[in-house]
């Protein structure tokens, strides 16, 4: 079976269910005018061709859910993901160029990858997945940034700056960075969620692997693992501070991790059996405590970062 004619099937039992309930029963809530013709349009973007995306699959999760309410059945019981992504022909993977590390480069074409049937299914359901829990996330960051906006406090916006490219299947679509990562804010996904992401990162990192682009001198260095993402000088850049704003102290701060281990005596004003007891600083710990301190993205901490980080 089609992907196409399973939908079309489930459409059409999920809203009989629900009349037939209606009617019979007397207990069910008809479908809304807005359900039933977003029902008639999603079918008939899939008969067409278009691969639907999860929000675009909603209307038919709403009928199914109130007929099954209706009828006393498992009202978690999904639709068949597998059948929406057995529809999708093949992946893309196109560069991002919202943030510019294109510019002044060669033009860099999408490609495009096939698989197996199977693999690419498999790859398809994770896209829909994962561009499901990215919107997902971005309703509770939405949530997160207001509660915080009443005690008058701006959180930094994760930057951009190291996006390099989009996993495209169907309509779905999927952001990573140069470490072959979604880009997502991890603090608020669930742990299952979590596994889903981490599974399609993994899938990523083998579509990169086996692209031109990773063949392509000028690019192979772009996805590294994370615990690599540090300066040959072992300073680190922070997942969502990637702008340059935030690297522009690291010589001054190489310089005082290095002038405060070589003279503790000085710096804490103590003997040097005092000072021995001390440990060493890192570069990445005075980094964390002035993006902690003034790396905010209100007025006050831009200003503070601009003439005192520290």
């Amino acid at each position: 079976m089609t992907a196409s004619s399973t939908i079309r099937m489930l459409a059409t039992i999920a809203a009989a269910f629900c009349i037939s309930a209606n009617v019979q029963q007397g207990t069910a809530a008809a479908p809304s005018a807005q359900d039933i013709s977003d029902l008639v349009n999603l079918v008939g973007n899939v008969i067409d061709g278009k691969n639907p995306t999860a929000a675009e699959l909603q209307p038919l999760e709403n009928v199914r859910r109130q007929a099954a309410d209706a009828l006393g059945l498992d009202p978690n019981l999904e639709f068949d993901l597998d059948a929406i992504a057995a529809g999708i022909k093949l992946i893309r993977m196109v560069p991002y160029t919202d943030n510019g590390w294109t510019d002044g480069g060669d033009v860099i074409s999408p490609e495009e990858f096939t698989f197996d049937p199977q693999r690419l299914m498999q790859i398809a359901r994770l896209v829909m997945q994962a561009s499901d829990i990215v919107q997902k996330v971005s309703v509770r960051k939405e949530r997160h940034n207001s509660e915080l906006a009443k005690k008058g406090i701006a959180e930094v916006p994760p930057s951009n700056a190291a996006c390099r490219f989009k996993i495209e299947a169907g309509k779905n679509t999927c952001l990573f960075d140069q470490w072959g990562e979604l880009f997502v804010d991890r603090r608020f996904l669930t742990k299952e969620e979590l596994k889903t992401v981490n599974s399609l990162e993994d899938d990523y990192r083998k579509i990169y692997a086996g692209s031109n682009y990773a063949k392509n001198p000028k690019s192979q260095k772009l996805l590294t693992p994370r615990s690599k993402a540090v300066k040959g000088d072992g300073i680190p850049v922070f997942r969502g501070f990637e702008d340059s704003r935030y690297q522009a102290y690291d010589a001054m701060i190489l310089k005082l991790v290095s002038d405060f281990n070589a003279h503790k005596a000085d710096w804490i004003g103590g003997s040097a059996e005092q000072a021995a007891k001390v440990a060493d600083l890192t570069p990445a710990q005075v980094k964390s405590h002035m993006i902690e301190e003034a790396g905010g993205n209100d007025k006050v901490s831009k200003a503070a970062w601009a003439v005192d980080p520290l």
